[in-house]
């Protein structure tokens, strides 16, 4: 692929390594002038990563080594994305409110527990979707009537079902800057035994939201659902490819962490639910991309092995990307039939209701569009 180089040096910039030798290497690319800049912007805003290529960046003092407008553009998605950040923390605090009146207390998922972490050190760096809020079964319900009650509304989600989904419908507001989505669990159903609600309820700690009250995942959890989502919901394990900002959420997350004690059961969790090879991949990518080492004692399989060095060979074909997209939809639905009565219902569901097939056909080409 065109724009390999583009994307090494995209990984290698990202990388919260700060050492002389490698912010050096980093300013030596950029005065070679053989970065494609159009192509590095372009695969940057498709990995969701710009904001956080200008924090990296600013941080390793290479800011001035750019061409004048890719630092001014950097700069511009930047002081963007702080005020949509901004917007989105005020918008759960006031969800979290209305939680509060209903005596219901959310659990932040994803982007809005980074945020409410502080885990990028800088509110403007990380860019977020959805707002993800995990709460019990029994008060999903009440959850959802308490948003509607402050001016939320099912979004148009046209012929997609969510009957027996993680969560419900996502809800919005014309004024609200991010949709919600409320999750009764925190993963699909066909890998939901890796991490229960009631489990990741049970182990979350207090955070402030404001003058409210939430919850915050514990460490272990947010690190397996960041896997789960990212090389199983994602598809990325079957697919050939992968997630620049979840890997820095990962990365970031391990930082925070103490790995000899959270590891060996995270690992045990994938292993034991037949997704071992999955995680180890995803860890040695991290090692491989952006420089993290990976856990004390982890063994490589070979599974694993040849998994990261598809990732290298896809990036470098459009074709082999096309393939492995095709690949990584038949291998996650053979997984979810596998995975029990519950999600084998919801596939079966989807196959034969007519609406399915071009809900994917529409998933699948978006899929192969992607670069990252």
């Amino acid at each position: 692929m065109a724009r390999h180089r583009e994307f090494l040096f995209l990984a290698r910039a990202l990388s919260p390594s700060r050492g002389d030798e490698s912010v050096g290497a980093l300013r030596e690319e950029i005065a070679r002038a053989q970065i494609v800049w159009p192509e590095l912007v372009e695969l940057a805003s498709q990995q969701l990563v710009t904001p956080t290529l200008h924090q990296a960046l600013r941080e390793k003092d290479l800011l001035d080594a750019l061409p004048a407008e890719v630092r001014e553009y950097l700069e511009a998605v930047h002081t963007l994305n702080r005020e949509r950040n901004r917007r989105i923390a005020d918008q759960t605090v006031e969800i979290a409110a209305a939680l509060d009146r209903a005596g219901i207390e959310p659990v932040l998922l994803k982007g809005v527990a980074h945020l409410f972490a502080d885990l990028y050190g800088d509110p403007a760096a990380r860019i977020i979707g959805d707002i993800d809020l995990l709460v019990s079964g029994q008060d999903i319900e009440r959850a959802g009537a308490s948003l509607t009650a402050i001016g939320y509304r099912t979004a148009d989600v046209g012929d997609m079902s969510f009957a027996e989904h993680h969560h419900l419908p996502p809800l919005v507001r014309a004024d609200a800057v991010a949709a919600v989505e409320l999750h009764s669990e925190p993963l699909f159903t066909a890998f939901g035994n890796l991490l229960p609600a009631a489990e990741l309820i049970a182990a979350a700690r207090p955070v402030a939201v404001a003058d409210r009250q939430a919850r915050m995942p514990a460490p272990r959890h947010q690190m397996v659902l960041n896997i789960a989502h990212a090389q199983l919901a994602d598809r990325h394990y079957w697919s050939g490819r992968v997630s620049l900002r979840a890997l820095i959420d990962l990365v970031l997350l391990r930082a925070r962490a103490d790995d000899a004690t959270i590891w060996p059961g995270i690992l045990d969790a994938f292993d034991g639910n037949g997704y071992g090879d999955a995680c180890r991949a995803y860890l040695m990518l991290a090692e491989r991309l952006l420089g993290q080492a990976t856990p004390p004692g982890l063994r490589p399989t070979l599974a694993a092995r040849l998994a990261c060095r598809r990732v290298e060979v896809q990036r470098r074909s459009p074709r082999l990307m096309a393939l492995g997209a095709s690949y990584g939809f038949y291998r996650a639905m053979l997984a979810q039939l596998a995975a029990g009565p519950l999600a084998r219902r919801r596939v079966l569901n989807r196959v034969l209701h007519p609406a399915g097939y071009r809900r994917w056909l529409r998933a699948w080409r978006q899929h192969v569009g992607r670069t990252g």
